[in-house]
């Protein structure tokens, strides 16, 4: 069976004079670019809501310190990303929910379009010792289907 190329979005439209990986604003440039879907790791923070970031620890991708699970939504979002030469931006942490936000209201503008329909979220979990973060993508995901 031939299947057709698929473009992604590997944590957002990133590269050198891009958004930060990440963030709202490379996931929306990719949808913007013509991506058939993205990918982004999850995270529970310390208040047991879901973020949208890549690494165990904040200093690579933040302006921020320690481990992102050691703070909570209010805390991660006064942080602020860091673009591709490591220059904080305007751009913060999202939660699950404002990504797929961005993804439902992609597929509403288009509801014709074959992409839109099509569009894949790839949601990579990031399992922590102790928490049981597949059953909270898993609920958090159901609560978004139901609605």
């Amino acid at each position: 069976m031939n299947r057709p190329i698929q473009v992604w979005g590997h944590r957002g439209w990133r590269g050198a004079g891009h958004p930060p990986e990440n963030s709202r604003e490379s996931f929306q440039a990719a949808v913007d670019q013509g991506a058939d879907g993205i990918e982004f790791d999850l995270f529970l923070s310390r208040d047991d809501q879901l973020v949208v970031f890549h690494d165990d620890t904040l200093e690579r991708m933040t302006d921020g310190t320690g481990n992102v699970t050691a703070r909570t939504v209010a805390e991660l979002k006064r942080l602020r990303l860091k673009d591709s030469t490591g220059r904080p931006t305007e751009s913060v942490i999202p939660t699950l929910d404002e990504v797929l936000d961005l993804v439902e209201r992609f597929r509403q503008a288009l509801p014709a379009n074959d992409r839109a329909r099509s569009f894949v979220a790839n949601l990579e979990i990031k399992e922590m010792p102790g928490k049981n973060i597949a059953q909270s993508v898993a609920a958090a995901v159901t609560r978004r289907l139901q609605q």
